[in-house]
């Protein structure tokens, strides 16, 4: 399990983040019993029980999910049932969202003035289309946050020395990210998919300070699930959690 160590300062606000010591979290790369199981546990660890939680099923979009506590139990011990969106706030104590990820950027929003919580899942998709900003606009308009007073932490996820792509790649994504795409030897390029996510998030007036990321990079490191290192190293493929409440 992992913390980000400045979000331990906010008493009201929990989070926490499973490893490949905890398990497979995802239904699509296990079997439900194993996988329910492996919920179960990393979660009574905290004192949490399942069926306070929410699961959460991606769109691949920019969709913000509101939920509230009457979706707890959603999807958490079957397959169906999980609340669809790619970013999901709660402004409900004892009430926990479950996000899923694996090299993806699992990133916790936190506006301790208006007590409200949310997890985003942020990819190279998303990331384009502004989804920082999007997630932010909605922040203000159902609970009247200012950018200034949100805390961000990105946990561990894909980092630009290792998300490499090929020059014919590269001729195609580089026009869309700019300097985000980092030239390589080669002609190859790797994507800085936190920096441009961070440029957003102040570009939109979140406070550098106010912004915490994980030292970890997934593809590298082998206490996370990653996607990409299972394609190239033919490893099990899995999913990490992400978990966050008010409490």
């Amino acid at each position: 399990m992992y913390q980000l160590p400045e979000f331990l300062k906010f008493p009201k606000l929990f989070h926490a983040i499973s490893d490949v010591s905890d398990g497979n979290m995802s239904f699509q790369w296990g079997k439900e019993e194993e996988v329910s199981k492996n919920r179960m546990v990393f979660l009574k660890k905290m004192g949490i029980r399942i069926e306070d939680c929410i699961g959460t099923s991606l769109d691949h979009k920019i969709e913000v999910t509101r939920v509230t506590s009457a979706h707890r139990g959603a999807g958490m011990c079957q397959r169906e049932g999980a609340v669809v969106g790619d970013a999901f706030f709660i402004d409900t104590p004892s009430a926990f969202l479950f996000l899923l990820t694996g090299d993806c950027l699992p990133v916790i929003f936190y506006d301790p003035v208006h007590a409200v919580a949310g997890l985003a899942h942020v990819s190279r998709h998303n990331t384009p289309q502004f989804f920082m900003k999007e997630i932010l606009k909605k922040m203000k308009e159902w609970h009247g946050s200012n950018p200034r007073d949100v805390i961000i932490g990105i946990g561990p996820g894909v980092r630009k020395e290792s998300y490499v792509f090929t020059r014919a790649v590269c001729e195609i994504l580089t026009p869309v990210w700019k300097e985000f795409a980092v030239a390589r030897q080669e002609g190859s390029c790797a994507l800085d998919i936190v920096g441009w996510n961070v440029a957003q998030l102040m570009c939109a007036g979140v406070q550098e300070g106010n912004i915490s990321i994980a030292p970890y990079d997934t593809i590298n490191d082998v206490r996370f699930f990653s996607h990409y290192r299972s394609n190239n190293t033919g490893e099990s493929e899995g999913r990490f959690t992400t978990v966050i409440g008010l409490q």
